[in-house]
Parts: structure tokens; C-alpha cells; sequence
């Protein structure tokens, strides 16, 4: 399982416990984690090699933007919590839109 993300024209990835990401055929180009040496190794065609370094993945315009959006949506979303602890009418106010909301939703279904 993948613990974090991290993003900045790259993508590093941290699992949660040490797990092969690819394990089967060994064709070339194959990728694992090994739990022996805790690295990551590439397969070569002919043996497995650690990844020593730092490995970068361009990401396309696509999914940066769709980092970015994720981003500033749980920055939101954050700060409305805090608005709502503090303002006990907003919380009302937000649970009676959602519930109306889903309400609407659900007619939209059942009228279609």
C-alpha cells in the first residue's frame, strides 16, 4: 500500500510496508521492492539491479493539475472544519446544505 505521494513535477512514493511492487515473469523493464535490502530493482533482462538513486517521473500537464486541484480542495476543505468549530451555526447550516443536497441527488436519480 502506497503511504504518501508527493508531488513536484516528480513523484515519490514511500509504501507503508515493504511489499514487491512487480513479482512474476522477470521481463525486462519489470520493477520490485525487495525486502531483503529494502531497494528498489529493476529488472534488466538478465538480473535484478537496485535503484540506488533518486528515480524522477515526469507527470503529464493533466496530472499536476489534478495534484493541484486535490491540494487546494483538502486546504478548503481543512479550513471549513476549523470555520465549523468555531461557528457552531455554519456546521448547522453545512449539514442541513448537504443534507438537501442529497436529497436533490437522490430525486435527480429516481426522476431519470
Amino acid at each position: 500500500m502506497i503511504k504518501g505521494i508527493n508531488s513536484s513535477r516528480y513523484i515519490s512514493v514511500t509504501p507503508s510496508s515493504p511489499t514487491y511492487i512487480a513479482n512474476g515473469g522477470q521481463s525486462s523493464g519489470e520493477m520490485r521492492y525487495n525486502t531483503s535490502n529494502q531497494s528498489v530493482e529493476v529488472y534488466n533482462g538478465n538480473t535484478w539491479q537496485s535503484i540506488t538513486e533518486f528515480v524522477n517521473i515526469n507527470l503529464s500537464s493533466d496530472a499536476e493539475t489534478a495534484i493541484q486541484w486535490a491540494t487546494i480542495k483538502m486546504q478548503e476543505e481543512n479550513e471549513l472544519k476549523a470555520k465549523m468549530e468555531k461557528y457552531p451555526t455554519l456546521k448547522s447550516a453545512y449539514e442541513q446544505y448537504k443534507m438537501v443536497e442529497a436529497l436533490v441527488y437522490e430525486d435527480d436519480k429516481v426522476g431519470t
